[in-house]
């Protein structure tokens, strides 16, 4: 193919040859595409636990409200809040792998795309379309045409919004991930959070990237919802040890006096070392507003 002079045969042939080079150097491998539909049928299941386990916390708030509303209401609301913030974003995601199901595969209406699985896609290798469907037109600058900025902004503020509402003492401790800060590529260029994610990412792989962020989100959900129900009792007073005890009046009595004494069962923690407060106390802030 080098040297001399090619005739227009020869040149067909060497263009046929550079083109069939980059086919295969752009193909993903049957077995690395069944993988990701692997990956992503394992996303989908966790998410599915997520959902089991979040209601179950549910379940303890309302039993929470059943016992004392007046404590638990504050923190209950907070919970309804992220609970319908999580759902709201949950449905962000879901619309928009359903979306690019239509585009991609040509699905007749939204309603089977909705309901459609990466398993039965014929073009999970396509990474052309959900390049330009997720990042625009211009991939290294997304502008109004990219699918996943709307997304990007709901999940920054998803996650502001989960650190205002749990305790301040707890913040330190909490992980949420649900990160959309820029990194950097294999070169060690620094590019955006989409662009590192979407770009030249086939069909598979993009729902195994979307499926992973609804993991985060419920993740945090779960993580947020956990810690305010925690809230609840963080102040109330466990014990671990049971035992009877004798309170009599006086430590004598004369001969042929009566004995009198209270005879009941005390509980008390042999590991905690409780704050006692005397006076009139608000119990909401653990503060003493006036002397009883």
């Amino acid at each position: 193919m080098s040297g001399g002079k090619e005739t227009p045969r020869q040149k067909m042939i060497g263009m046929m040859y550079l083109v069939l080079t980059a086919l295969l150097a752009l193909n993903v491998s049957k077995e690395i595409l069944q993988a990701f539909v692997i990956v992503e049928g394992g996303l989908n299941t966790t998410n599915i636990n997520f959902d089991v386990k979040n209601k179950g916390i549910y379940s303890k708030f309302d039993k929470a409200m059943a016992d004392n509303p007046a404590k638990t209401k504050p923190f209950y609301d907070k919970a309804l809040i992220v609970k319908k913030r999580s759902a709201e974003l949950c449905k962000m995601v879901d619309d928009l792998k359903s979306e690019l199901y239509l585009h991609v595969e040509g699905l007749p209406s939204k309603a089977i795309a909705d309901t459609f699985k990466l398993t039965d896609a014929q073009s999970k290798d396509n990474f052309d379309i959900p390049t330009h469907w997720m990042l625009g037109a211009d991939p290294e600058k997304p502008g109004a045409d990219a699918h996943i900025i709307p997304v990007k902004e709901a999940l920054v503020k998803f996650r502001k919004d989960l650190l205002d509402i749990v305790p301040a003492k707890e913040k330190a401790n909490l992980k949420l991930g649900l990160k959309t800060d820029d990194v950097k590529d294999n070169e060690g260029k620094k590019v955006s959070w989409e662009f590192y994610n979407f770009d030249h990412t086939t069909m598979a792989a993009t729902m195994c990237l979307l499926a992973g962020i609804k993991n985060d989100i419920k993740n945090a959900e779960s993580d947020v919802c956990g810690v305010l129900l925690k809230a609840i009792t963080a102040a109330d007073f466990s014990f671990d040890v049971v035992s009877a005890k004798v309170v009599a009046p006086k430590s004598y009595i004369t001969i042929g006096e009566e004995y009198t004494a209270d005879v009941f069962m005390a509980a008390y923690s042999s590991t905690q070392n409780p704050e006692i407060l005397v006076g009139n106390v608000d119990t909401a802030t653990a503060k003493i507003i006036g002397a009883s």
